[in-house]
């Protein structure tokens, strides 16, 4: 039987479980999610409107940036509004979903298509040509009532490609924006790495006009991360003692994140987790400092939040191999 102790610790362990969603959940629309939004909303706008008086080529959308700024979920935010203005304005004839797929690495398109089938719950078990795939791909989708497709992390299909194979690669799915059955909006986010992939196929490039995320400015996104951490403060039942009013601060948590939004606000979440654990009521520089630690594995002269001249480290790099590592630990190869 657990003690009287144990159920108690299980129970703190659940509040706190309840309170890390509750703050993860939160949304907080930028610049570039609201211009992302609107390309997309556009092209599937028009491509409805296209395709009831025939017309079979439709436009994507692309975001380009850096790991840690919010790309996938800025998709599946959008993909969920979009499908909540449609269902409250009566539906749409020819499909509303936004369908998203994470391409694995130096996948081809024959295995990117295996994987769409698997994740759409027709898995493939026996050898299939490239071209019967990609004709099952759009039949499935066509069922599904799907109107986009969102390939995910696509940078990781150009490594150790040839131009040759890269352009090949998007000449494939850009087809797929051209099919006369069932033309699919392609939404394509990645990295810098998956600007080069864009690039190498100019009829794409036109059809997906890439939006890039720039990195942050204190200026011009100083303002939204310090209302953004407030309302996470509010919600998460803690003070700040005045911390958050600092510029200072707000100019070292976007260092720290490299100036990245989805990163910042991530950091700040962390380190709230970090002063419940403390038991106290107030967030302090020393939580985010630990948070920093235990991301970088970093010296006290490495940490924004501990380092006088916090100005001067390379946040950047050391964001970009915390990322890499952790998504060499989160994504497993693909099966050669």
């Amino acid at each position: 039987m657990p003690t009287t102790i144990d159920v108690a610790k299980f129970n703190a362990l659940k509040s706190k479980a309840r309170s890390k969603v509750d703050l993860e959940s939160q949304f907080f629309e930028t610049e570039d999610f609201k211009n992302l939004k609107d390309r997309i909303f556009t092209a599937l706008v028009d491509r409805e409107e296209g395709l009831s008086r025939g017309n079979t080529e439709v436009r994507g959308a692309a975001l380009i940036g850096p790991p840690g700024i919010g790309k996938t979920r800025m998709v599946k935010r959008i993909a969920s509004e979009f499908k909540e203005v449609v269902d409250a304005t009566g539906g749409l004839q020819y499909g509303s979903l936004i369908w998203s797929v994470t391409v694995p690495s130096r996948a081809t398109v024959k295995e990117t298509c295996e994987l769409i089938l698997h994740d759409l719950g027709y898995p493939i078990s026996a050898r299939r040509d490239e071209g019967y795939l990609i004709g099952l791909v759009v039949n499935r989708l066509q069922q599904k009532g799907i109107a986009a497709l969102h390939l995910d992390e696509v940078q990781d299909s150009g490594r150790y490609m040839t131009s040759d194979s890269m352009k090949h690669f998007t000449g494939r799915f850009r087809n797929f924006m051209q099919n006369r059955s069932w033309p699919i909006c392609v939404i394509i986010t990645g990295t810098m790495e998956a600007k080069t992939i864009i690039n190498q196929d100019k009829a794409l490039q036109r059809r997906l006009k890439p939006i890039e995320v720039l990195p942050m400015t204190f200026s011009k996104d100083g303002p939204l991360i310090k209302r953004s951490i407030k309302e996470l403060l509010e919600r998460a039942g803690l003070e700040d003692g005045g911390l958050l009013d600092e510029s200072e601060f707000i100019k070292i948590l976007m260092h720290a994140s490299a100036q990245r939004f989805g990163m910042a606000i991530e950091m700040f979440i962390a380190a709230t987790g970090i002063a419940k654990k403390s038991e106290g009521r107030k967030i302090a520089i020393e939580h985010f400092a630990e948070d920093y630690y235990e991301r970088m594995n970093c010296d006290d002269v490495l940490n924004p939040f501990l380092s006088h001249d916090w100005r001067n480290i390379d946040t950047t790099n050391a964001m970009d191999r915390h990322m890499k590592e952790t998504r060499l630990t989160r994504r497993k190869p693909r099966n050669r």
